[in-house]
């Protein structure tokens, strides 16, 4: 009885004792590599997605990049895989009586988008579930732009590595974060094995730094500065009689060099201040109607 006793008091010291302090340096990864990641929920599939903007636009059109604690309105961009958010999309022919023919009308519904908090670093106290519309998307390069719905600002945002750095290299330090199956975002730390590994026309980083189902869509940073290299978008697997085991050391990656091709493509460069917000989207509603009329 006194040894049971013992253990209870022992038991409940453990429980009520405060959480152990972080060192400056783990809290400072942790902002980098897990504050940003969200979860991205769509019907009954979840992938991962990665906030990389939330400013607020002025009346000008600027882009105020300084993220204040004050509050203000602010317009925030998840970046994710396409896959990840296409069930959200649907197409379906439907007959213009303008035209007197049936034409393609796309429709595009909320993706929910799951922001955690954490206390003492990296412990998960709950989260803010969030609606966003889908901004952009491409099939070809597996990639896609969330707009939350909300105009809160949020002070952890991955910034895209650098135009103009040198390219990354086999062997340097990476971590992947996002939703594993469904949880809230886990690190996992590897090293870049490949580059500009070209797989059905498409040119990707091969990381070892493992990834499983739910990790689609989420990010991949080189360290030790926490740049946003690349959007994990599948593993290599192996197949067997009536089984898949999927290689999760050999993840497929969608480069930051694909990324930035793309969102420049889609007029999306005011992200890094090529030119204003205004300036880019007039630009696109010019280019979309040209290419309307050229149908």
């Amino acid at each position: 009885m006194r040894c049971a006793a013992l253990l209870a008091i022992a038991a409940l010291l453990v429980l009520a004792s405060p959480a152990r302090a972080i060192d400056s340096e783990t809290q400072g990864k942790i902002e980098k590599y897990l504050y940003p990641v969200a979860r991205l929920i769509v019907g009954q599939g979840s992938g991962s997605g990665t906030v990389i903007f939330s400013a607020s636009l002025t009346e000008e059109g600027q882009v105020q990049t300084k993220i204040a604690v004050v509050p203000r309105r602010c317009t925030t961009f998840v970046l994710t895989a396409n896959h990840v958010i296409n069930g959200a999309v649907s197409v379906t022919h439907e007959y213009d009586p303008s035209l007197k023919k049936e034409i393609p009308v796309e429709r595009r519904q909320t993706v929910r988008v799951d922001l955690f908090e954490y206390e003492n670093g990296s412990y998960p106290v709950g989260q803010l579930s969030l609606d966003g519309n889908i901004d952009i998307y491409t099939a070809q390069h597996d990639l896609a732009l969330v707009r939350l719905k909300s105009e809160r600002c949020f002070p952890y945002v991955s910034p895209l590595y650098p135009l103009g750095a040198d390219p990354v290299q086999v062997t340097q330090d990476v971590w992947a974060v996002g939703a594993a199956l469904g949880h809230d975002p886990i690190p996992t730390q590897g090293i870049i094995e490949a580059v500009d590994l070209e797989l059905e026309g498409e040119t990707y980083i091969m990381s070892s730094a493992p990834i499983i189902f739910g990790n689609s869509g989420g990010a991949l940073f080189l360290a030790p500065d926490g740049y946003l290299i690349g959007v994990p978008t599948m593993v290599n697997v192996v197949s067997g009689f009536l089984s898949v085991t999927p290689i999760t050391h050999l993840s497929f990656v969608v480069p930051y060099t694909t990324i930035y091709d793309w969102l420049e493509a889609e007029d999306y460069d005011w992200l890094w201040g090529v030119r204003s917000y205004e300036e880019a989207m007039r630009a696109r509603a010019e280019r979309i109607k040209r290419e309307q009329a050229e149908q």
